[in-house]
């Protein structure tokens, strides 16, 4: 079983080519970055190759340096697989260094196979001499590399910096946001306060009932109306008990009025916690929402 060594810091990546070549037939060796495949191959090589280029510790640039200066490896096809290093000039370079074959992530299933079944068929049938002796002149080679580590350097850096000023604008539209949420909350908390107010100092009985009868709200005239001595000794009572029996079936129609959207005047007696019976005309109307 042909053995493939795959090079890549990101775990995800090395898992998708894992996956993806296991189902190929293939035996799969994983490393992290260049410093780890190199020793990795030189312990035991594999019959090909696939590396990342941005990685840390030592890059894929590097490895393949390495990798074309080992007489154990340079024979080994070395395949660069990038989704960072994309411009015509980092294939070039990476083709200089004598790598076999340069593709983009993420590539297409079929011809990513193809590649890999090519390479390791010409492995097999004859060992590959490198095109170029590596590395032809070191000085320029060198320049040519420090040119494209800058330049993505420069792309990453440029990148950040966008990213913070989007990252900015965000935070900057979120706290507007929230302070206008701030300022419409303190202006909901007056207006309830003001409300609250009205409602409390509203000499005649005003309650807020559901359906069944059961109070919801009701202000300080209406509990001493109904001989409360707390709205929480009410809350959620039903009030139809209260009324006197002869005006209870009038009450329940009166409910049944304003819950189908219409307003209406009943008057009725009911008799208070304490005993005390009282006369009451009562205003309904429909509270929506």
């Amino acid at each position: 079983m042909q053995r493939i060594l795959v090079v890549d810091d990101v775990s995800e990546n090395r898992y998708l080519l894992e996956v993806l070549l296991a189902a190929g037939g293939y035996e799969i060796v994983s490393a992290n970055n260049g410093a780890e495949a190199l020793a990795s191959a030189r312990a035991q090589p594999p019959d090909l190759i696939i590396s990342d280029l941005l990685m840390p510790v030592m890059d894929g640039y590097t490895l393949l340096r390495h990798w074309k200066l080992d007489e154990q490896l340079k024979q080994i096809p070395f395949i660069v697989y990038s989704a960072t290093y994309t411009d015509l000039k980092d294939e070039q370079l990476a083709l200089s260094l004598g790598a076999d074959a340069f593709l983009l992530k993420p590539a297409e299933l079929e011809p990513f196979i193809a590649c890999v079944r090519r390479l390791l068929s010409q492995q097999l049938a004859e060992p590959r001499t490198p095109a170029l002796e590596p590395i032809g002149d070191e000085r320029e080679s060198f320049q040519q590399y420090s040119e494209v580590l800058i330049h993505k350097l420069e792309e990453k850096a440029w990148q950040l910096e966008q990213a913070n000023r989007e990252l900015q604008q965000d935070i900057a539209e979120r706290k507007l946001v929230e302070a206008q949420l701030r300022e419409q909350s303190a202006v909901l908390r007056a207006s309830e306060e003001r409300l609250r107010t009205i409602f409390d100092s509203e000499p005649e009985c005003v309650k807020i009932l559901t359906a069944d009868g059961s109070l919801k709200e009701m202000n300080r005239a209406g509990l001493r109306m109904i001989e409360a001595d707390s709205v929480e000794q009410v809350a959620d009572q039903c009030l139809t008990r209260l009324v006197v029996s002869e005006h209870r079936v009038a009450f329940e129609e009166l409910l049944e009025r304003v819950f189908r959207g219409e307003s209406g005047i009943l008057e009725f007696e009911v008799i208070g916690l304490k005993g005390n019976r009282l006369w009451l005309e009562t205003h309904a109307s429909p509270l929506h929402n």
